[in-house]
């Protein structure tokens, strides 16, 4: 189950325990374990039996499904303008409130797609800024970039409220022993493992990770893992066998035990471009990993604090840079473990639902 995903469920989780809330949710379809988690939480969950959200036929069933209910606030995570019409249409009968979370959309992962892309330029951001402006009571982004991407847009500031995404902590959960995933990793204990979990997709530049780590081959102790799978394993495979990292880099593709692996790591590496509020950063640091990102991470620089819990440089040469620095300097790096978990109250779920409840809606 990816971030988005994994943080709504845990934020209704949050609010069916909420005397003061009545829950439920609407899916375009069954099936997924997004889905399936969900329905474990005993919430009232409504189906639409779409192929997906946006098309005419989601406009005309989610319409109709409004019809007769008796909703107050009707709470979108998904940026489907086909829902949002099925709202707008249904608005004379069911007066309910209306307000979407942006968790990213404006970031865009369009580049590689001229279809997705024309489409996203030329109907999504227009009809986002006009429901925005228009439509929505409020509009809730997830991070400083996130909010900045919107007035961009031309959203209206008043319309706007930033409040971090967050975690359920109790999940983030190690069940082997650091020094049993490092053994069967191949990684001794005085080996310095720098790690990355991600999706390989061309977004993701997980290639800087490479090339930081090409910068890094004469140390000897020295060693790296990427974590997770997608359409870049084999281009990103070849790009390491090629500056012969053979031995030095482990490719381990998908995995379920990536908290375990994470915990394994000496220093965790995001390389996103524009992500506006990345989970991993964040789990790594609870468990006491230090981060380094690049500044044009987005959300990411909202999260590490540059020589405090991880670095933000600018480009491969200085990751490198920095990383031979705090190899050499025990003490800096103590000093970054010691950080870690100094930024974490405000990036948990349960301050997001108490924010959503207190500087939303309470006020509509």
């Amino acid at each position: 189950m990816g971030g988005l995903p994994k943080f709504v469920a845990e934020l209704l989780s949050i609010q069916k325990e909420d005397p003061d809330l009545e829950v439920a949710i609407c899916y375009a379809r069954e099936g997924g374990p997004f889905y399936q988690k969900v329905c474990s939480l005993g919430l009232p969950v409504y189906t639409l039996g779409l192929k997906n959200g946006y098309s005419i036929t989601c406009i005309r069933k989610f319409y109709h499904f409004l019809q007769g209910k008796k909703f107050d606030i009707i709470h979108f995570h998904n940026a489907s303008t086909a829902f949002f019409m099925g709202a707008l249409l249904a608005g004379k009968e069911n007066r309910a409130h209306l307000i979407y979370v942006d968790h990213g959309v404006l970031v865009g992962r369009w580049g590689a797609n001229l279809k997705a892309r024309l489409a996203h330029r030329c109907y999504t951001r227009p009809m986002l800024r006009w429901f925005c402006n228009h439509r929505f009571d409020r509009c809730i982004v997830n991070s400083k970039f996130t909010e900045a991407s919107l007035l961009k847009l031309g959203v209206a500031p008043a319309k706007i409220v930033q409040i971090y995404h967050g975690i359920n902590w109790n999940d983030v959960v190690v069940n082997k022993p650091r020094e049993q995933m490092r053994a069967e990793l191949n990684v001794d204990a005085s080996d310095f493992l720098i790690g990355i979990v991600s999706r390989l997709s061309a977004y993701k530049r997980v290639e800087r990770f490479i090339e930081v780590a090409q910068r890094l081959q004469n140390l000897s102790r020295v060693k790296f893992i990427i974590v997770g799978g997608g359409p870049e394993y084999e281009r990103l495979q070849k790009m390491a066998n090629g500056y012969g990292l053979n031995g030095r880099l482990q490719l381990l593709g998908e995995r379920k035990d990536a908290y375990d692996l994470m915990n394994a790591f000496d220093l965790f590496v995001f390389t996103s471009t524009g992500e506006a509020w990345p989970r991993t950063t964040a789990e790594a640091l609870a468990l006491g990993v230090p981060v380094l990102t690049f500044k044009d991470g987005g959300g990411a620089i909202e999260i590490v604090d540059h020589g405090v819990n991880g670095f933000i440089v600018t480009d491969e040469s200085e990751a490198a840079a920095v990383i031979k620095e705090i190899i050499s300097d025990k003490n800096k790096y103590a000093h970054l473990k010691m950080g870690c978990g100094q930024k974490l109250d405000k990036f948990d779920v349960d301050h997001f639902a108490k924010n959503i409840k207190e500087q939303v809606y309470t006020r509509l």
